[in-house]
């Protein structure tokens, strides 16, 4: 039980430095915008890279790097009106047999990013455009953020699962939020 609580809370200080850097680029991603846009609009002169950098490297960051924070804020959409009616017991059980299939898929999608990732960084991938971007570099905000959101939801999965045996509440990582 120790080990799950020490994990927990170095996943809790990975995601919030991710959730302040998903921060900071998505500030980055308006200056830049921005800038494209004035260069574009006052100076007859755009930022020839925003479309690739946004589209690559700003968005999939922005979005990806939160998804745990997410989750363990209790910020994800969670439709409940049918589990809400169940007992307390049922209900938990319920959330925990579906958090572990959420994090099986989850776990298979950092699994193929990864491999992606990899596969991108071996054949040294570029993408064609007016500069030549690493694929890579984009490719591994893919398995960072559903790497830790799958850790996150075994933590949860995990949490109830001890609650339920053991008759406990460890609210502080089962990602259960009752």
């Amino acid at each position: 039980m120790a080990i799950l609580l020490k994990i927990n809370k170095l996943q809790s200080v990975l995601e919030k430095s991710l959730a302040y850097t998903s921060a900071a680029i998505i500030f980055l991603m308006m200056v830049n915008i921005s800038a494209d846009a004035a260069g574009r609009y006052i100076f007859n002169y755009p930022i020839l890279f925003t479309y690739e950098l946004v589209e690559k490297y700003f968005l999939p960051a922005s979005i990806l790097l939160i998804l745990s924070n997410a989750y363990q804020r209790g910020s994800h959409v969670n439709v409940s009106v049918f589990v809400d009616m169940m007992p307390r017991k049922l209900r938990m059980c319920f959330s925990a047999v579906m958090i572990a299939a959420s994090a099986a898929l989850v776990s298979y999608i950092f699994w193929i990013g990864l491999l992606k990732t990899m596969s991108a960084f071996r054949e040294n991938e570029y993408s064609v455009g007016y500069y030549y971007w690493p694929i890579w570099v984009s490719e591994i905000i893919v398995p960072i953020g559903f790497g830790l959101l799958a850790v996150r939801l075994i933590l949860a999965s995990l949490g109830l699962t001890v609650e339920i045996v053991l008759n406990r509440n460890d609210a502080q990582f089962n990602g259960e939020g009752n």
